[in-house]
């Protein structure tokens, strides 16, 4: 009966070890995983978090908390940046898009002048509206060499038509790499691009702030030949590794090349030239495509029509 009971008490105390054992390597468990995700980072069961499309979100599970840190500061971690990435099944690209958080209100005029806004502009289009109607945003105005307007911020070395458009893009970005330097973010703006301020304010924010980060903003394509991403010219961004790495390649003149195809693929031949393509990746961040329009504005009481078509229907 002794024996009995020694054995029952030596099981019980097993059990109470064995349980003791489960509850800590549960709590250390738990441990762990509160620091491996840090507190901003909190688990969501909705797919794809900020957009409803055909994207793949590479961690489905995990939304992160922009708000919840210091928000007059955007900066992301390397990981943060990476929980907003979302797949381009179509593109073979992975990117980012500015989260909702993001959309405003904010005030361009807050943002200083540490970001520059490239406007090339031909001379059928009025330089007057333009820096009056975004009075707030840090811009050039970038003429042909024989564009006589005192509004002319600089001047190109040459000068060019529709069909020469890649040269002037070519003249336009070797002209910011010898005089425009020190900006944390640099973007090419066509005058016929209609930006919604609250939205633009958002996105140059974030570039500014994630600008040790090599950001390639935009609407974009895919030439297909090449299997390279570029963003239409009405609105897209670098920020300045991406710069710095453009002005330290030996980037040959185009030859009748649609403009934006063709930076975009130099763009991608550039830093994969430079160490191998190992340090130098692209960050690809998409446009909202309806916060930044081209040519056409409709609302209610509103139609607004810019660029060189409103020209031509005018005078002809």
């Amino acid at each position: 009966m002794m024996i009995k009971d020694k054995n029952f008490i030596i099981k019980g105390v097993l059990r109470k070890v064995k349980t003791f054992t489960l509850v800590v390597l549960i709590l250390t468990c738990v441990y762990w995983a509160i620091l491996y995700f840090p507190s901003h980072l909190y688990f969501n069961t909705k797919h794809n978090l900020y957009h409803g499309d055909s994207s793949t979100r590479i961690y489905p599970s995990i939304k992160f908390d922009l708000k919840s840190s210091n928000s007059s500061n955007w900066h992301l971690s390397t990981h943060g940046f990476n929980a907003l990435k979302i797949k381009d099944e179509s593109k073979f690209v992975n990117y980012v898009r500015l989260p909702k958080e993001y959309y405003g209100p904010g005030k361009l005029s807050d943002l200083g002048e540490e970001y520059l806004v490239m406007v090339p502009i031909s001379k059928v289009e009025d330089i007057v509206f333009l820096k009056n109607f975004y009075s707030d945003l840090n811009i050039k105005v970038i003429c042909d060499l024989d564009d006589p307007r005192e509004e002319c911020d600089h001047h190109l070395p040459g000068n060019y038509k529709y069909g020469s458009l890649d040269k002037k893009t070519f003249d336009l970005f070797k002209y910011a790499c010898e005089n425009f330097k020190g900006y944390k973010m640099y973007a090419k703006m066509d005058f016929d691009a209609y930006l919604d301020k609250n939205y633009a304010y958002g996105v140059i924010k974030f570039m500014m702030d994630n600008s040790d980060k090599r950001i390639y903003y935009g609407n974009p394509y895919m030439d297909k030949k090449v299997k390279k991403v570029f963003m239409g010219g009405n609105f897209y961004a670098i920020t300045s590794p991406l710069m710095a790495d453009y002005c330290s390649c030996n980037i040959p003149t185009p030859m009748s090349v649609p403009e934006d195809e063709w930076y975009g693929n130099v763009l991608t031949d550039c830093t994969k030239e430079l160490n191998d393509g190992k340090n130098h990746q692209i960050q690809y961040m998409y446009n909202d495509m309806k916060k930044i329009l081209h040519k056409e504005y409709r609302s209610s009481g509103v139609h607004l029509r810019l660029g060189r078509g409103v020209y031509k229907s005018w005078f002809f």
